[in-house]
């Protein structure tokens, strides 16, 4: 079906057309008055919706105590210009940019993470720290120390 016809559909008024003779005669009359009232409640429209009724009854029971309240938000606003929070409105962004610190940098997080499966000996624990990593600067093997001093980190972006 296209859209009009979709439209001339839903514009058309069954309720008016009654019922085919076909079926009157399965239809008492009791049934009828009741398929009746169904339809008048269907067009139904009250005059006034639900939302303005709660809405209303709400003022009219909140009208006195209003002005205590908004003297109160006022006393707060006051205080919070006098206020010296214990850390800046920007701590945690600043936090996560950060290179070293707490949990700040992923590398650092990452290496958190990782699951150390070498031996619990002092044998095998003093080879892990003297293992060897390629350097591409100086383009040998050189000693890694548990952490890298980096000043700048490489983003995906390569920035």
């Amino acid at each position: 079906p296209s859209p009009e016809s979709i439209k001339r559909a839903k514009e058309m008024d069954f309720v008016g057309l009654g019922l085919h003779p076909l079926f009157s005669s399965h239809f008492e009359e009791e049934e009828l008055q009741r398929l009746r009232l169904v339809d008048s409640i269907k067009s139904y429209r009250s005059r006034a919706d639900i939302f303005s009724e709660v809405v209303g009854r709400k003022r009219q029971r909140s009208g006195p105590n209003r002005g205590a309240k908004r003297r109160r938000e006022e006393a707060r606003q006051r205080d919070q210009e006098f206020y010296i929070p214990y850390r800046p409105k920007d701590f945690d962004s600043e936090r996560g940019l950060s290179i070293s610190g707490e949990g700040g940098a992923f590398e650092q997080q990452a290496a958190g993470a990782v699951l150390d499966l070498m031996g619990d000996e002092a044998q095998n624990l003093m080879r892990g720290q003297q293992q060897l990593k390629w350097d591409r600067k100086k383009k040998r093997f050189v000693g890694q120390s548990g952490q890298e001093d980096k000043k700048k980190i490489k983003t995906e972006s390569g920035r």
